[in-house]
C-alpha cells in the first residue's frame, strides 16, 4: 500500500465512498505536510469547508472531508470501500 498526499488532485466527479474513523480523520488534520484545501462550501449542506486530497499508485483518489461531523472518503467509480479500508490502514500508520 502507498499513499500520497496530492493536494491539487482534481476532485471533480468524485462521490461518496465510505466514512472514516475519527481516529483517521485526526491523524490527517494534525499532519502539518498535509495542508487542507479550503473551499467555499455552504456550511447549512454540512460540510467544514476543508478536504485533504491523496492518490494511491494506481491514481485512484482518496478526497477526505467532513459532512455532518462525520469523517468520509471521496473517490471516483475506480474506488472501493476496501480500498479506503487500505486507506485508513495507512494513515492510522503514519503516526
Amino acid at each position: 500500500m502507498h499513499f500520497f498526499f496530492s493536494r491539487h488532485a482534481e476532485v471533480s466527479g468524485s462521490f461518496l465512498i465510505d466514512n472514516l474513523s475519527d481516529e483517521a480523520f485526526n491523524i490527517i488534520r494534525r499532519k502539518a505536510e498535509w495542508q487542507p484545501v479550503e473551499l467555499n462550501i455552504d456550511p447549512e449542506k454540512g460540510y467544514d469547508g476543508l478536504e485533504w486530497r491523496f492518490r494511491d499508485a494506481q491514481g485512484r483518489l482518496f478526497n477526505v472531508y467532513s459532512r455532518w461531523g462525520q469523517p468520509r472518503v471521496g473517490g471516483w467509480q475506480t474506488t472501493t470501500p476496501q480500498d479506503v479500508r487500505n486507506f485508513e490502514k495507512w494513515v492510522l500508520s503514519q503516526v
